[in-house]
């Protein structure tokens, strides 16, 4: 059970942890006053403009079984990132951690022994190809491309960490998560992929919103929460034999993520580590 739990937490994280003036009366005015799409829009504009960036992530995924039985996965998570392709993040899972650096096409990921891997990522997968790019701003950059084709709601200025935010609910398609998924799975090897595609093509995505507070100043995303609901039949995944019974599941998984973003365009300074072990299999990391 420990062992399939690995690719059940890289799939949140690439499902997912998907996402990223004027002042006085007249900002205010303006701030209430500006179109919802034109301030998603600018947002969009604003974040695919961004330099450097610190993100603290919190996600909760409740998993069914489909047999009565039930499990909780909550990961925390922070790092920093230099865009486009630099990014230092660090997981924690109840007693699990997890570190990784991202430099261009060099992943470095560090276990919970503490050694240091590094995963060279070909031409043809890019920076699509980091198994921690679920967590980039840059994969919510898709999202908020999407947002503004998408229905939203306008909740008008909210207080939130001591700061006056537009707050806009965004309802997205079904298919909008499986496009943001798909576009990570490169991160995961030819066999691997191959195998998280045929998971994907199964998947019953439903119920997917995306909050978003955003600064009227700057456009930037100050926090966005993702939430959705997944289920999966994994007898699609079993070929019968003569000689044993194949049982299947009824995989139900609803997740909610939330991502504060913060230090805006603060420089940062994110290096290789040393002593890493070069690998071009995931399976080696964990163990």
């Amino acid at each position: 059970m420990t062992h399939n739990k690995y690719p059940l937490l890289l799939a949140a994280l690439i499902a997912t942890l998907l996402l990223v003036s004027a002042c006085g009366v007249n900002a205010a005015n303006s701030a209430q006053s500006t179109p919802p799409l034109q301030v998603l829009q600018k947002s969009y504009s604003a974040m695919k403009q961004l330099k450097t960036a610190h993100f603290t992530m919190q996600l909760a995924e409740q998993m069914n079984m489909g047999s009565g039985s039930s499990t909780t996965i909550k990961i925390s998570a922070n790092g920093d990132e230099v865009l486009p392709d630099k990014a230092e993040v660090h997981l924690r899972e109840l007693d699990m951690s997890l570190s990784a650096i991202t430099l261009g096409r060099e992943v470095y990921m560090q276990n919970s022994k503490g050694q240091w891997y590094v995963l060279q990522l070909s031409q043809a997968q890019g920076s699509a190809g980091n198994p921690f790019s679920g967590t980039s701003i840059s994969s919510y950059n898709n999202l908020l491309a999407l947002a503004s084709k998408a229905h939203f709601v306008d909740h008008g200025m909210q207080t939130l960490n001591s700061q006056s935010l537009r707050h806009i609910t965004v309802t997205l398609d079904k298919n909008a998560l499986q496009q943001i998924i798909g576009a990570n799975l490169g991160s995961l090897g030819s066999a691997n992929s191959a195998s998280m595609k045929q998971i994907l093509n199964e998947l019953n995505i439903q119920n997917t919103t995306l909050d978003l507070w955003i600064d009227p100043a700057t456009y930037y995303v100050h926090q966005m929460e993702l939430k959705y609901t997944m289920s999966l039949n994994t007898g699609s995944f079993v070929t019968p034999t003569p000689s044993a019974t194949s049982t299947s599941l009824n995989l139900r998984m609803a997740t909610d993520t939330t991502i504060d973003l913060s230090k805006f365009n603060t420089p940062v300074t994110i290096s290789a580590p040393s002593n890493a072990i070069p690998t071009n299999n995931l399976s080696s990391v964990f163990g």
